[in-house]
């Protein structure tokens, strides 16, 4: 199984706003499934996104996250490789952004470099 590495924030917002019934969830399995991604997860940022990830009924994200795949299974059928991409996580640096002259370590440039 693909490895999942950090989720784009706002498209992770708009998975949480749309709920469905508890006996849906149930009966789809959802829970397993959402326990099978964090397992794959690489990073605490996207074991922390997946723990609370719920279904979606907003069709055009849907549609989009269907293409998405699509294409990465076309390559992978296809028998390209797919590189494996590593990323550290980058939240200090991040916090650092909006603070006026603020400046960064040798390890944080060096991460984002």
């Amino acid at each position: 199984m693909q490895h999942f590495d950090e989720l784009n924030t706002a498209h992770f917002d708009e998975l949480n706003t749309s709920h469905f019934d508890e006996q849906t969830i149930h009966d789809l399995e959802f829970t397993t499934i959402r326990e099978w991604l964090v397992e794959y997860a690489i990073g605490p940022t996207a074991k922390k996104r997946l723990e609370v990830l719920v279904p979606s009924n907003h069709f055009p994200s849907i549609e989009t996250d269907l293409r998405k795949v699509n294409e990465l299974l076309s390559i992978r059928n296809d028998g390209e490789t797919f590189p494996a991409l590593d990323f550290e996580e980058l939240s200090s640096e991040l916090k650092m952004l909006p603070i006026k002259n603020s400046v960064l370590s040798l390890e944080g440039y060096m991460k984002i470099s």
